[in-house]
């Protein structure tokens, strides 16, 4: 599997949060990239993702953060995109005497500590994410949602809204596994989507 590049700069701060972060999942039996871009309309801020963990079906995202950044802006960057993983993570060289005193934002978020030595301790375990919003799928280019739906005989001049409130009323769909597959898709199709036959099998 390839991914599309970000072009976010690595920091000086981060660069070996991202290593150890990505050797880690790595020895675990997962697929990691660094600094890639989900395919996304929405801006840079949304769709760019520090690190992505790949193993069988599961997605794991991890926003970095040191501890020369702002820490709870992870939060906010995560949940933008949480539609779109299985799990997400904080990780951070930043300690945490006491956890249960932080304010976290969203229970379903893991933190991963990194000290100087690049040693990763698991400090809260993610959450696995079950939850979709039909926000997710605004967040879409229109032309990947478009495909999506084609099928339900609804027009391109539809708005993503319309389209997403139609698609929202057949509720057999794997809505988890749909948003993946074009999140996490780099190809660039001209003709037919790549992902068709999956779709017309998802949406009768």
């Amino acid at each position: 599997m390839m991914m599309l590049k970000s072009n976010k700069v690595i920091g000086n701060y981060e660069k070996p949060i991202l290593i150890n972060i990505k050797n880690y999942f790595e020895k675990c039996g997962y697929i990691s990239y660094i600094h890639s871009r989900l395919n996304l309309a929405w801006s840079k801020i949304v769709s760019d993702i520090d690190v992505v963990a790949f193993k069988n079906n599961e997605t794991i995202i991890i926003e970095v953060k040191s501890s020369h950044d702002d820490f709870y802006k992870a939060f906010k960057q995560l949940i933008n995109i949480s539609g779109y993983a299985d799990k997400l993570y904080i990780a951070t060289d930043k300690k945490f005497n006491d956890i249960s005193k932080v304010n976290w934002v969203n229970n379903d978020i893991g933190l991963i500590y990194v000290n100087k030595e690049g040693n990763i301790e698991i400090i809260k375990k993610a959450k696995y994410i079950n939850n979709v919003s039909k926000n997710h799928f605004i967040k879409l280019k229109k032309k990947c949602l478009y495909e999506l739906v084609k099928n339900l005989n609804i027009s391109k001049k539809n708005t993503k809204q319309k389209m997403t409130d139609i698609l929202f009323k057949h509720k057999k769909i794997n809505y988890k596994k749909i948003l993946k597959l074009i999140a996490f898709c780099n190809f660039k199709c001209t003709n037919k989507c790549i992902y068709d036959n999956i779709f017309n099998k998802e949406i009768t």
